[in-house]
């Protein structure tokens, strides 16, 4: 039996992992791409120009029955970092981070039963290719998301003035475990920024603006919700992990 295993980064840092039986995958051949940036240049003599600097695949997977595992299925796909790992009679594919375009999806009854459903989920790769990947491989798949943490940081942000953050510098000089950042470059990484301040009061910490670089380094704003309480010293945290998938 053909299995996908569809794995998620949820808001507090925690990877979760479950496996669904497939009934059939479109794209990891592939068979669709989307090129990247999507931008076709039409010059005043009528001539056209691409400006394509990679591809992303697109999937299609039909998964069996889940009634168990519904909840699963739609946190995966509110989930901001996830990927799918395929397996068919021992074979295995190579990790695939992927993202879900959609804002909703919608189950198929079989014969318009209620409990013999089925799903049909189409995403698209969120990292950008430049070849296409080996259709097989022989190893366990490996996670390729990187990530480097720094605990309990103070937040001093606000909505109308967010604080501006920027690795290797400031608040963010260090890690948890005393090590540099590595250089980081958007041109390889997809980078998300998890800022969860959970465990230390009830104020949500939002991202203010896109992540822009600074050299080496990537620079981005964080600002505490306009409502929601401090921790009992009056003061603001958050645990700020920032999530590096390579761009292939």
């Amino acid at each position: 039996m053909a299995i996908g295993i569809f794995k998620y980064l949820d808001s507090l840092g925690v990877v979760h992992t479950q496996s669904f039986d497939i009934l059939s995958v479109k794209g990891n051949s592939p068979d669709s791409v989307r090129f990247v940036p999507p931008l076709l240049n039409n010059a005043v003599d009528g001539s056209t120009e691409t400006q394509y600097k990679g591809f992303q695949r697109k999937f299609r997977y039909e998964l069996k029955a889940i009634n168990l595992n519904e909840d699963y299925l739609r946190s995966f796909l509110q989930a901001s970092a996830k990927s799918i790992t395929y397996q068919d009679f021992g074979f295995v594919t190579q990790e695939s981070q992927v993202v879900f375009e959609e804002d909703n999806y919608e189950n198929e009854w079989i014969d318009g039963f209620e409990h013999d459903k089925k799903y049909v989920i189409e995403l698209i790769e969120s990292t950008v290719r430049t070849v296409f990947p080996e259709r097989w491989i022989d190893n366990n798949p490996t996670d390729s998301m990187i990530g480097y943490t720094k605990i309990k940081v103070k937040i001093e942000g606000t909505q109308a003035s967010p604080e501006l953050f920027t690795t290797n510098l400031g608040k963010l000089a260090i890690t948890t475990v005393g090590s540099l950042y590595p250089v980081i470059s958007l041109l390889s990484y997809v980078v998300v920024i998890i800022a969860n301040g959970s465990p230390y009061q009830d104020r949500k910490i939002n991202q203010v603006g896109d992540i822009v670089q600074s050299g080496g380094n990537i620079s981005f704003f964080l600002a505490l919700s306009d409502t929601g309480a401090d921790s009992s010293d009056t003061y603001s945290y958050a645990d700020i992990t920032i999530l590096l998938q390579p761009i292939l």
